[in-house]
């Protein structure tokens, strides 16, 4: 019978060390076999017998849109298959010898059925079903699609034949009893190269995997705000276009103690393939295919006018998960463990006003927070034994879910959740102010947090005034607190505390609420440097008895689960017919569509 060759072959060249070095890599679709194995029975396997050439599920992560599945149930095995196991055969040229990688895309994570290759007739190398891949996609729940490589061998130039064999290899029950052996295995791609070769889905070595959306997220960047917000900072939000890069481990099982660590240092940006990425949002919903790629970077750029040189910058992030690593313009500026809640890290040293910045999030997701210990089935191979589990079960499943380390069960979304934003402030600005106002003692004290993002220490002076809100307008100041002097070393955080006593202020209660503002100011001599405006409530909740008390007033609580769509209406209702008086704030997927921030902020207002 004559021989259909069925590869595809890209042919590439770099340079090494001043010289020209051709690189090959052929690509084979495993569903295109141009030898088909022999049954038992003297007749050839064909498709439906032994074999099936199909597709099902999100076909769309499939090179050539179809795999080649086999899947003989014990039942059948036995009678099918011979002594020499079922063979398929695939012919394939190289131009010049070399050392080539045998990458294979298969199917089934954990659970595919042992098998073997070999090259040209040589010695049969077996690939066990505990063999970890890379880059894992689902093709549906419990069918993945995942690559391996399988052996690195010397070849010459010209023609030769890869096999790939499947035998009925008697197993044993939970009984210890021989059971008839089942045959379950996906093989998608066979790519043959010594060129580098990071797997990325179906995309092959040198194929431009781009598309628009990719493309526009390559140019995407955010020129920073020079407008003062409410809070008389700059805040310039991050939405849009980001790049999505997936950035696997490779060694496992990954040390215990390296784990929940930040990376502390990034890969060569370009050799990854980037993708556009909608943001804020969870990776998991925008990229879908991508859910079991559990560490990731997430890149974007942003313009810092000239007239911003001197002053401060923070990132300031209102929700994200998980384990977030950040650089900028490629140094480590810091990392965070902090998840579901608002989060800010200081930039200052490595952004360049005047110029275009890249900034850079390497994210773990919340399948690292899954702890191997005590789990017989992840020997050898620790947290990486999760990796393919559906999202789902990290919330759902009480087994699986009582193995995060992290308190993050209710949520297992990944990324940049809620808006993320380069903030301007000054070289040495106001991190915090928590207001404390006591009703009882008629004061009003703050706890003011002071960073400088400057390199040597100095000596600032701090001024607070509280102004009404006014609904942002502000107004005439109603408190004002003598000015501090507080010494702040370099790159590091002053503290400081002051009262102030308020016998009169407006108190805020629940059916009628009324915020004021502080406004902090931070002078270098006389020069101003920092602003901040910080909303509160004058209020004080007391809950040392079996009642809770607002503003020393007994106030019963009242709940109920009927929520709504519309926050105003919600509102109403309960203040005209079900009197309910309190809420979780935070439910999973948000309310109406406002982010943890908002909630807080509209609850102050109303």
């Amino acid at each position: 019978m004559q021989l259909r060759f069925c590869a595809w072959m890209l042919i590439s060249s770099f340079l090494i060390m001043g010289g020209m070095v051709q690189g090959e890599t052929v690509w084979i679709e495993g569903e295109k076999p141009d030898a088909l194995p022999v049954l038992k029975d003297g007749t050839k396997a064909k498709p439906g017998k032994g074999f099936v050439i199909g597709a099902w599920g999100n076909t769309s992560i499939m090179s050539g849109q179809k795999v080649l599945h086999v899947n003989i149930p014990s039942s059948q095995a036995a009678a099918l298959i011979g002594d020499n196991g079922l063979i398929f055969g695939y012919h394939f040229t190289l131009s010049r010898a070399g050392d080539y990688n045998i990458w294979l895309r298969i199917g089934y994570e954990w659970v595919r059925s042992q098998f073997d290759w070999r090259i040209d007739g040589g010695s049969w190398h077996t690939v066990s079903n505990t063999t970890p891949t890379v880059n894992i996609q689902p093709i549906q729940t419990w069918n993945e699609l995942a690559w391996l490589n399988v052996g690195k061998i010397p070849l010459k130039a010209g023609k030769h034949r890869l096999e790939i064999r499947h035998r009925a290899i008697p197993g044993k029950n939970t009984r210890g009893k021989t059971k008839p052996p089942r045959i379950l295995h996906i093989l998608d791609v066979i790519c043959v190269t010594n060129e580098r070769f990071e797997p990325c889905g179906k995309w092959r070595p040198g194929e431009d995997h781009r598309n628009a959306t990719d493309r526009q997220a390559e140019k995407q960047i955010f020129r920073l705000n020079t407008k003062e917000a409410a809070d008389l900072r700059c805040w310039t939000e991050l939405n849009g276009l980001w790049q999505y890069a997936g950035w696997e481990e490779r060694k496992f099982p990954i040390p215990e103690e390296t784990r929940l660590a930040p990376v502390k240092t990034l890969p060569d940006l370009n050799s990854l393939r980037w993708f556009g990425l909608k943001l804020p949002g969870g990776r998991e919903q925008r990229l879908p295919h991508e859910v079991f790629t559990h560490r990731y970077l997430l890149r974007t750029r942003f313009e810092v006018p000239k007239a911003f040189a001197g002053r401060g910058f923070f990132l300031d992030v209102q929700r994200s998960n998980f384990i977030i690593s950040v650089f900028v313009n490629g140094h480590f500026a810091g990392w965070t463990d902090t998840f579901h809640t608002a989060w800010q890290m200081d930039l200052t040293p490595w952004v360049r006003a005047g110029d275009v910045n890249e900034l850079v999030l390497c994210v773990k997701d919340a399948y690292y927070s899954l702890n191997p210990k005590g789990d017989p089935s992840a020997a050898g191979l620790g947290n990486r034994r999760y990796w393919n589990l559906p999202l789902n079960f990290l919330h759902s499943n009480q087994g699986v879910a009582s193995k995060h380390d992290y308190p993050i069960a209710a949520d297992v979304r990944s990324g940049i959740l809620e808006p993320a934003s380069i903030v301007v402030c000054g070289p040495v600005y106001t991190a915090d102010v928590f207001c404390q106002p006591s009703v009882k003692r008629k004061e009003l004290k703050l706890d003011i947090t002071v960073f400088n993002a400057g390199p040597s220490a100095g000596q600032i002076q701090i001024e607070n005034k509280v102004i009404p809100w006014n609904e942002g307008k502000g107004g005439a100041p109603v408190l004002q607190f003598p000015a501090r002097t507080l010494r702040v070393p370099g790159r590091g955080n002053g503290t400081l505390t002051v009262s102030q006593s308020w016998p009169n202020p407006r108190l805020w209660w629940p059916d009628n609420p009324y915020l004021y503002v502080v406004e902090t100011t931070i002078r270098q001599g006389t020069r101003v440097i920092d602003r901040k405006r910080t909303r509160f409530g004058f209020r004080e909740l007391d809950w040392s008895s079996h009642m809770i008390r607002i503003n020393g007033v007994k106030w019963p609580m009242w709940a109920d689960t009927n929520y709504g769509k519309s926050p105003q209406a919600f509102v109403k209702q309960s203040r005209t017919l079900s009197h309910q008086n309190q809420i979780r704030y935070w439910r999973n997927g948000g309310w109406a569509g406002m982010t943890r921030r908002e909630c807080l902020d509209f609850f102050d207002e109303t």
